[in-house]
């Protein structure tokens, strides 16, 4: 992951490419993988013990790390004045998942012969409907949904004097979530209607994200001290999750820990400004985290539904294992297509902007980190 510091910034101008969250975002996908792996062992095949089994719920909060780590980041693009915010953001999520659901939407019609995806074009739109107004066919849409709902709120104060007071709303932000939920007893829906979703938790971890980006400002250079400090609220935060029943509790817990660990992250990397080249293996599916979000469990459903419900075939821990490698082939390669897709829109953007013609595109990651400073754009 890599961005420019803000002009305030102490290392203003420079090129910062933070390796540790890269890190992070291709283990919270490859845990979220997992997780999935063991709850389609359970609804499809029936098998509850299989070794899978140890990916429990702890590893769903892969999903809910993301959460945070996109609010830190919209604090960084609000910051740093990017430019046509809501439109890059939309560029950047819509296109692959369309895609994404119209190769699962293809994939079920050859392998099953038809698919009933009644009200599908609602569930295209990643608007808050709520669960009986649209269908989902890659059954992980239900992030989208709170991701895009965030983008549109962050827009607000992408632009103008108002970005001056985005940190004083995410702060009330905080406290309407946390007042309603305790107080008022709001609704946390995976599927929330437009009525719900503006007071549902799941937002807290995009506010803490975001306050996360502010803190991470007034970090000083890279001490020990800050590595520790930093990533024992991270673990003491995930831990302490189990000891909370409250909505509003358990999710202040985990959002904390999660930036706990983001800050971990930018305190350790601050001074490895550098420019270099190559990654790491787990680097590279931090950059294809998006595409194997994406297309990870049609990949698994759709395997195991054959196997078992057509094939009766028995589903065990090796069957796991193929269709957990299935999915992460096919994760690996979408992801590739994920990020020729946003360089393409992204050049698109730059080219309207100057008139000049778009640079070509690679599959060169968003990650890697470059020779030239000037040029670098932040990694979205």
């Amino acid at each position: 992951m890599k961005m420019f510091e803000p002009a305030n910034s102490p290392h203003k101008g420079c090129f910062m490419y933070f390796k540790s969250l890269q890190v992070m975002r291709g283990l919270a996908a490859l845990s979220v993988v997992f997780y999935h792996a063991n709850c389609y062992l359970k609804m499809i095949g029936g098998k509850s013990d299989t070794f899978f089994r140890f990916f429990d719920e702890k590893f769903s909060y892969g999903a809910w790390f993301f959460f945070v780590l996109s609010g830190f980041m919209m604090a960084y693009l609000i910051d740093t004045a990017y430019p046509r915010f809501l439109i890059r953001r939309l560029a950047r999520i819509y296109p692959s998942f369309w895609l994404a659901a119209a190769i699962t939407i293809l994939a079920k019609v050859l392998v099953f012969g038809s698919v009933k995806e009644p009200k599908l074009l609602a569930g295209l739109t990643l608007l808050p409907v709520g669960a009986a107004h649209a269908s989902y066919p890659l059954f992980i849409e239900w992030t989208l949904i709170y991701e895009v709902f965030f983008y549109a709120v962050c827009s607000a104060f992408a632009y103008g004097r108002l970005r001056n007071y985005f940190l004083h709303f995410l702060v009330a932000w905080a406290i309407v979530l946390l007042i309603g939920d305790l107080r008022f007893h709001t609704r946390t829906d995976f599927m929330p209607n437009s009525r719900q979703i503006t007071f549902s938790l799941f937002n807290l971890l995009f506010v803490i994200g975001g306050l996360t980006y502010y803190v991470s400002k007034a970090v000083k250079g890279a001490t020990l001290a800050g590595q520790a400090a930093s990533l024992t609220i991270g673990i003491g935060g995930v831990v302490a999750r189990s000891y909370f029943t409250t909505n509003a509790f358990i999710f202040s817990s985990i959002g904390l820990g999660c930036s706990g660990l983001i800050l971990f992250g930018v305190v350790r990397d601050r001074n490895n400004a550098s420019p270099a080249t190559g990654q790491g293996f787990m680097e590279k599916w931090g950059d294809y985290s998006y595409g194997l979000y994406l297309i990870h469990v049609p990949v698994m459903s759709i395997l195991l539904s054959k196997l078992h419900a057509v094939h009766r075939v028995e589903t065990t821990g090796f069957i796991g294992i193929l269709v957990v490698a299935a999915a992460l082939v096919a994760g690996w390669y979408f992801g590739k297509v994920d990020l020729a897709l946003h360089r393409h829109f992204k050049s698109l953007g730059s080219k309207a902007r100057s008139g000049k013609p778009a640079a070509s595109v690679s599959f060169r990651p968003m990650g890697l980190r470059l020779g030239s400073r000037k040029n670098a754009a932040a990694s979205d």
